[in-house]
This record gives C-alpha cells, sequence and structure tokens, in this order.
C-alpha cells in the first residue's frame, strides 16, 4: 500500500483504465525478486589507497579519481579493495582530462 500511495499509482480492475490487481501483484513480486546490491554507500577505496596505488597526491584529480572509483563500485556492485584494484588497471586516469571523467550523482 505504502509503494501505491507514494508513486501515485491508480489501480483499477478493469484493465483498460490503469492496473489491474494481478498486474500490481505481478510487478511487486518482481520487485521483491531483485537481488539487494551488496556493496554498501560508502566508498570501498580511500583517499590513502589511491594514493599509494596511483602516485597521486591530494587534490582535485584524486578526488574525481576517488569519485569515479565509487561510481564503478555501485554501478557494478563491487564488494572487495581487489575488485577495485582490478578496475583501476583498466582505467586511462593518467592520460586523460579528470574533467571528462564521470561522477557520482543520487538522483535529487
Amino acid at each position: 500500500g505504502k509503494i501505491i500511495l507514494e508513486n501515485s499509482i491508480k489501480i483499477s480492475n478493469r484493465e483498460t483504465d490503469f492496473f489491474s490487481i494481478e498486474d500490481l501483484e505481478d510487478r511487486l513480486e518482481k520487485l521483491r525478486l531483485l537481488d539487494v546490491q551488496k556493496t554498501n554507500g560508502e566508498p570501498i577505496a580511500d583517499g590513502n589507497w589511491i594514493m599509494n596505488q596511483t602516485g597521486l597526491s591530494k587534490g582535485i584529480r584524486l578526488g574525481r579519481l576517488k569519485s569515479w572509483l565509487h561510481t564503478i563500485q555501485i554501478e557494478r556492485d563491487i564488494t572487495d579493495i581487489s575488485q577495485i584494484e582490478r578496475v583501476l588497471s583498466t582505467l586511462s586516469w593518467e592520460n586523460s582530462d579528470f574533467n571528462q571523467w564521470p561522477q557520482l550523482k543520487f538522483p535529487a
């Protein structure tokens, strides 16, 4: 019921009007079956770890690389620093403009 109210979902027993009860129940069941994301919201790789791996010093470039890695961590549901290390080895961060790197953005 809470999902219905928060999302202003209209329910009707006639399929031509809105969602049928059966359709809504089916959609809710599919949502329940989705895997829960394993990673939490905090970055696995902190600034010190990134500095040790890359040789970068404190500054905007380091912060943007941390943000980029955090974005990938969430997108790929990464839970281990060794996975972050593998990702870091595939990024072209050394010779690219950090202003063009992806940034983590949460919905408003």
